[in-house]
């Protein structure tokens, strides 16, 4: 279980990092509300990458039946988070993060609470 629960925290770690890095909106774009070149995109998914840090490190520490329900549930509000903010990825990489979102939320499926 720690193997698998590591993985996903690399995986969603991942796609942070890829979206700030592959964000596909210009800033000068005034048809640009998620606000992709300015990366206040990031302000959006913020309370969602908070939460799921705080879960997962609780989780961590105390890997209860309970704790694993509230890191899955953080989880998984972080990745419809970022589906949210899927406008900012550039075209050519959208297959990249859709899979990686896909990938992502199976693990977060997959995870199992019952100890």
């Amino acid at each position: 279980m720690r193997t698998k629960k590591t993985k996903l925290l690399f995986l969603i770690g991942c796609l942070a990092v890829a979206m700030t890095i592959i964000m596909g909106c210009s800033k000068n774009n005034p048809l640009n509300p998620l606000g992709c070149g300015t990366g206040t995109w990031v302000l959006q998914v913020s309370d969602e990458v908070t939460a799921f840090g705080q879960a997962a490190s609780t989780y961590s520490t105390d890997p209860t039946p309970a704790n694993c329900t509230t890191f899955k549930n953080a989880a998984k509000n972080y990745l419809d988070a970022l589906e949210g903010v899927r406008g900012c990825v550039a075209g050519i990489n959208q297959a990249e993060f859709n899979a990686a979102i896909a990938e992502a939320k199976k693990d977060v499926d997959e995870e199992n609470c019952d100890g």
